[in-house]
């Protein structure tokens, strides 16, 4: 951290540099670092930007991940719910990202085995992409995907092959080069 202190708290430059070495520590495998790092980010974005700014809410779905590849689902859950309670209230500025949150949601749920609370997230993330199919067209292959595993946990066997051949049309048609004439 010596390098962000030469920074005052509430530098933009401060929060760019603990992102890029939260990320940084995190690419090495060295998750005690990026933790460090990463909370430091959060507040030096806080500090910079405000709470509700995109750069302090990828700061905060940053450390998150960070929680999810070291199973720390009790740090990573009100993260998490932090982030997604943000987008929800800036949805109209892009909701691409608060379909993202909903997907980070969904897939907490689905990583402790909980694929019942997975599925209102994952819902939600769906249906903001199917309205939004000319931008958001690409994200809903994943959430299929996910939804598709959660009705397969919950024995919901009927919906869980009718989303799996969705999914699969999707992918062959995301994967089709396009030819103009």
């Amino acid at each position: 951290l010596g390098i962000a202190d030469g920074f005052a708290v509430d530098d933009p430059r401060r929060g760019e540099l603990l992102e890029r070495l939260t990320r940084y520590a995190q690419a090495q495998g060295n998750f005690d670092d990026a933790e460090t790092f990463g909370q430091q980010a959060i507040l030096a974005q806080h500090w910079a930007w405000g709470s509700d700014h995109d750069r302090t809410l990828q700061a905060i779905e940053t450390l998150a991940r960070i929680y999810s590849k070291i199973a720390r689902y009790a740090q990573e859950k009100p993260l998490l719910e932090r982030a997604l309670a943000l987008r929800e209230a800036r949805i109209f500025d892009d909701p691409a990202l608060l379909t993202k949150a909903l997907c980070a949601l969904g897939e907490f749920w689905l990583a402790v085995e909980r694929p019942d609370q997975a599925e209102t997230p994952l819902r939600r993330a769906l249906h903001l992409a199917n309205e939004r199919l000319d931008r958001l067209a690409a994200q809903r292959l994943p959430i299929l995907t996910m939804l598709t595993d959660v009705c397969v946990r919950q024995k919901k066997l009927d919906e869980a092959d009718s989303l799996a051949h969705e999914a699969h049309w999707l992918a062959q048609k995301i994967s089709r080069p396009r030819y103009h004439s």
